[in-house]
């Protein structure tokens, strides 16, 4: 099995993966990925990497408003900065990027919606 056979697999499962700065790759929602896919990923990761990392930077996504030094500095770290999903839902909920949340394979943005 090839690395775009991986990601084919995980978007039919509705699944994205997310290339991380720390080397590990995040996965969302997590929860829909088995064992065996899980097993594959940590097989394949250097080319997954790769290949998500090629294709991470072709496609970079804009804010709907300004983010702050630290928030452009934690999305950075878990290389969302241009992140489609990150950015939708900051700007639905009118979140604020509130830290980085991390397990024992992943790595991922805290957002913190602001009261409406």
């Amino acid at each position: 099995m090839s690395a775009r056979d991986i990601i084919a697999e995980a978007v039919r499962r509705g699944i994205r993966l997310y290339p991380l700065s720390n080397g590990k790759i995040w996965l969302q929602p997590f929860d829909r990925a088995d064992t065996e896919l899980i097993n594959r990923i940590r097989t394949h990761k250097p080319q997954l990497l790769a290949l998500l990392r090629q294709n991470s930077a072709k496609r970079p996504a804009k804010s709907h408003r300004p983010l702050s030094e630290q928030e452009r500095f934690i999305l950075a770290e878990v290389e969302a900065e241009n992140d489609p999903l990150t950015l939708e839902a900051l700007r639905m909920f009118n979140a604020t990027v509130a830290g980085i949340e991390t397990s024992d394979n992943f790595a991922r943005a805290k957002l913190t919606a602001t009261a409406a």
